[in-house]
């Protein structure tokens, strides 16, 4: 028993059979979008509108939850209804938490 306590943290499995709060706030997504004027826009590319944007997901979480992230489940989310989308739910191992993402976008309208 002694050799188990001490050797407890290299299993993938140990603590899966504690509970604890996952309360969570996250900034799911930002966009920011600049409209050049018609008139730059027609003097820089012969166009009638341009248009930049820059976009973040996933950009900040805060909790006290103390796994990677209080969404994510040993089989990932849910694809559909029923006991079998549902299954592994509350069981934090495995799992990759979600990923942050940036990206840039230019529109050009003709």
């Amino acid at each position: 028993m002694e050799w188990a306590r001490k050797h407890a943290a290299l299993t993938p499995y140990d603590g899966l059979n504690e509970v604890e709060p996952a309360d969570f706030v996250r900034w799911r997504e930002l966009s920011l979008t600049y409209k050049l004027p018609t008139h730059l826009a027609a003097r820089v590319t012969g166009a009638r509108s341009m248009a930049f944007t820059l976009s973040g997901r996933n950009l900040a979480l805060w909790t006290k939850y103390s796994g990677a992230d209080p969404e994510i489940n040993l089989i990932g989310r849910p694809a559909g209804p029923g006991l079998s989308a549902s299954f592994a739910n509350g069981i934090d191992a495995f799992g990759l938490p979600l990923a942050r993402r940036y990206s840039f976008s230019a529109r050009i309208g003709f």
